[in-house]
């Protein structure tokens, strides 16, 4: 949990100087971290969702069902350049046979 914490809020600071992208704090409405202080499932997904319109540094892709029936995703946070090329990245993976 720590490390999902640590990716989602050091995203690169031009993350947020795209357009009117609000950081994590001013959504959840705490400092994500703090003692004391959750956000649920869909309240993360709805913030990720928001980043991924609003900027082209990142991208959600469903991935499948949880066993209780809710959406899945794995989301990508890189340059809009490696966003744009997700699919050749995918492919010069599998040539490397990793």
């Amino acid at each position: 949990m720590k490390k999902l914490f640590f990716i989602l809020f050091t995203l690169h600071a031009s993350l947020f100087t795209y357009s009117q992208i609000q950081s994590p704090k001013d959504y959840f409405g705490f400092q994500p971290g703090a003692d004391r202080m959750l956000f649920n499932y869909e309240q993360l997904i709805s913030y990720l969702q928001k980043l991924d319109e609003a900027s082209g540094m990142v991208k959600m892709v469903e991935i499948g069902k949880s066993p209780m029936g809710k959406p899945m995703y794995i989301c990508f946070i890189s340059s809009e350049e490696n966003i744009n090329n997700l699919d050749r990245l995918k492919e010069i993976k599998q040539e490397a046979g990793t």
